[in-house]
């Protein structure tokens, strides 16, 4: 087996236990949630507990998520299958604001009907246990996502933040109880339903702009500065971007100069594909390039190659990158970098650079500044 395959493979089984691991916690944490929600008569204890049980369903959807998004790529799903993780992202979140709903109706039909429960010393241990296992599973969730890029575990980290913070609520309305204000029970359980909201809210629209293909907010500006930066590279036609957190798949049409010979154009691509790849760490780049020495870009292209062809002249000179040309009215602006043996001296690079400017405006009329 191959290293990248086995790092796939150790990729995923991690991922898979992480989930795994938050089922059977979720199952603890609801189980005894119940039991004394409903020996204590909590509304904000049992809306908890049927958050906990949301939160098991959504670990459950999780693991068999992460599962079938460990799939490899086939003739019918040839992208992967990495988007199951987005969908359970979403049917997640639409578990949750069903809870919310029924939180919010009992909440009100118990503050009608004056149903109070009693605050007892199980209902705030439960409570404080659920929060400390919340907070360290929740820990372990959001740091497997952030390393192998799981939506899928970053979703289910969420929900069980949202699980510590709502545990949290009902804990201080348990202690109005406890105080003689009875009424925070209720008040406490409809503040679990807004945390859950309002989380879930922003879970739904990142799990939908996956689903979409919603390109990652600035990533095309950062494309194109990237193909501005290389030696040869006009400019960007065309740049798309697809795909889900853990990988983006780019496709870039850019345009470099019909006289280049056919390696350089490929070492372009090669170089755009290399710095493309450094802006996430899941990224799979594919560049093509269209050959052009017309239109308006014609001038420009004509004195690149006219540039080029000067600077290979001189025996000291290996390479001229990062080539820009301005025109301004009749005047022409030159910048670019050059590439000497790494032995020469301060002295002689700066010989070599102004021997290549004099040569520069000795072939080329009009040139008002020339920047090396």
């Amino acid at each position: 087996m191959s290293g990248i395959a086995m790092a796939d493979t150790d990729k995923h089984r991690t991922v898979q236990q992480a989930a795994a691991l938050s089922v059977v916690a979720a199952l603890a944490l609801t189980s005894l949630k119940f039991i004394v929600g409903i020996t204590s008569g909590s509304l904000g204890i049992l809306s908890e507990a049927f958050h906990s049980g949301i939160d098991m369903l959504a670990a459950g959807v999780t693991f068999g998520a992460v599962r079938a998004a460990a799939r490899a790529p086939d003739t019918d799903h040839m992208y992967g299958h990495s988007k199951i993780e987005s969908f359970a992202a979403l049917t997640e979140t639409a578990l949750l604001w069903l809870t919310s709903a029924w939180i919010v109706y009992e909440a009100w039909r118990r503050s009608v009907f004056q149903e109070f429960p009693d605050a007892t010393l199980w209902g705030i241990i439960v409570m404080i246990t659920s929060i400390v296992v919340d907070y360290e599973r929740s820990r372990m969730l959001y740091r497997t996502a952030d390393e192998f890029g799981s939506q899928a575990l970053e979703a289910d980290a969420l929900h069980f933040s949202t699980d510590m913070l709502s545990s949290t609520v009902v804990l201080i309305g348990l202690a109005f109880v406890w105080l003689g204000f009875p009424i925070g029970d209720p008040i406490a359980a409809i503040g679990v339903s807004v945390i859950i909201i309002f989380v879930s809210l922003r879970l739904a629209k990142r799990a939908y702009d996956e689903l979409v293909d919603r390109a990652p907010p600035g990533i095309r500006e950062k494309i194109e500065s990237i193909c501005n930066t290389i030696s040869g590279a006009i400019r960007c036609d065309r740049v798309r971007v697809r795909g889900t957190t853990s990988t983006i798949f780019v496709d870039i049409v850019v345009t470099i100069p019909d006289s280049l010979p056919l390696s350089r154009a490929h070492d372009i691509t090669e170089i755009i594909e290399r710095e493309v790849s450094k802006i996430h760490k899941g990224m799979d780049v594919v560049v093509h390039m269209e050959p052009t020495r017309c239109g308006k870009h014609g001038r420009a292209l004509d004195m690149y190659s006219k540039l080029q062809k000067l600077a290979q002249a001189h025996p000291l000179i290996e390479s001229l990158h990062k080539v820009r040309i301005y025109s301004v009215g009749s005047d022409i602006n030159i910048s670019a970098d050059i590439e000497l043996p790494a032995q020469l001296s301060v002295r002689e690079a700066h010989k070599v650079a102004d021997e290549l400017e004099e040569t520069l405006r000795a072939s080329i009329p009009n040139i008002n500044q020339i920047t090396l």
